[in-house]
């Protein structure tokens, strides 16, 4: 029988087997193509390298470039995703402002030590919902920066007093008014001793 005498149930029992074929022939085509491009030349430890200096130009942008690079070598092909999945150093500088990215860079890094920061103030309510997301890795951040106000302050003192063996820098900048003289002998009794 020809396709054309084929019910319309028939003919999709027939074409849906045979275009996933052609699919993964043209797959394989292509990856074989991409295969051959110069990039791929170049060893692994040289492409990270590369990622690794995209990661920490673009941490320091006041742009989303600041995780879409390092999104996008995890996305051209599946040599650069292995390479940026596999290499939790590239996910350790995490800007906490999308919480939903910083939980995936939090996941991406590992064990690895992060330098975790949050560029502008955060409302008290926010600040708690990032501190919830930091406090079980609290015991790899190296480098803690924070704008904060003064009603976020003592969410922040309670997360710092759990130990926190990595920490070598923690940057505050506090906002919004004076300080009340609890939250400021807080900060210097947990800071201080």
């Amino acid at each position: 029988p020809s396709v054309a005498s084929l019910s319309r149930h028939e003919a999709q029992q027939w074409v849906d087997p045979a275009e996933k074929h052609f699919q993964d022939v043209i797959l394989s085509l292509r990856s074989y193509r991409n295969s051959r491009a110069a990039i791929h030349a170049l060893p692994d430890e040289v492409l990270l390298e590369i990622f690794w200096l995209l990661a920490r130009h673009s941490a320091r942008s006041q742009s989303y470039s600041r995780y879409t690079d390092r999104l996008l070598t995890s996305s051209v092909c599946s040599r650069w995703r292995r390479l940026s999945l596999g290499a939790a150093q590239l996910w350790t500088i995490i800007d906490l402002a999308n919480r939903t990215l910083a939980r995936e860079f939090l996941v991406r890094s590992r064990d690895a030590p992060v330098d975790a920061f949050l560029s502008h103030d955060a409302t008290p309510e926010k600040m708690r919902s990032i501190i919830n997301l930091l406090e079980p890795h609290l015991h790899r951040i190296r480098m803690l920066r924070f704008s904060v106000r003064w009603t976020s302050m003592e969410n922040l003192v309670s997360m710092l007093s759990a130990p926190a063996p990595q920490m070598e820098r923690l940057c505050l900048s506090l906002n919004y008014g004076r300080r009340p003289p609890s939250t400021a002998m807080l900060v210097k009794n947990v800071i201080f001793g």
